[in-house]
């Protein structure tokens, strides 16, 4: 498992409050919640300032960006 890479972390005093902390982000987050199998992958424009800075990605990312 990689190490968390904002350096944030949490710990619970038991597992109802852990349970109790999920369900408030679950709730309270902007993210927006979509099937896996809906998603489409999008290729990187060859303008994009990632295309040519693979340095850039998460460590452990491979590869060449999909043309």
């Amino acid at each position: 498992m990689s190490t968390c890479q904002d350096k944030f972390f949490t710990t619970f005093p038991d597992f109802p409050a852990m349970l109790g902390y999920h369900e408030n982000q679950t709730k309270e987050s902007q993210w927006e919640r979509r099937r896996v199998k809906d998603l489409r992958l999008e290729p990187l424009d060859t303008n994009a300032p990632l295309y040519s800075d693979l340095s850039s990605f998460a460590p452990g990312s491979q590869g060449r960006p999909y043309h």
